[in-house]
């Protein structure tokens, strides 16, 4: 079974290339992962790991987080897991 791995969108950025880099990555070192966009917090809550962008914009990307429902609560979660 794969591991799933969610970006999270948050609005902000070219996440699709996000994605690819890190489905390429994955694949160079043989490692079988699912990766996601998460555009809600149920979406989120079904990974297994988080990327979190916004390097260098990452207040934008914290408004984009607060915009979306549970969220910030779903985050925390996987944090304090």
């Amino acid at each position: 079974m794969s591991e799933r791995v969610a970006i999270i969108d948050c609005g902000s950025g070219n996440l699709r290339s996000v994605a690819k880099a890190c489905e390429r990555a994955a694949a160079e070192n043989g490692l079988r992962r699912k990766i996601v966009l998460a555009r809600s917090a149920e979406a989120a809550t079904a990974a297994d790991r988080l990327i979190l962008p916004g390097v260098g914009a990452f207040a934008a990307c914290r408004a984009g987080i607060a915009a979306i429902d549970g969220m910030e609560e779903v985050l925390r979660a996987h944090v304090e897991a």
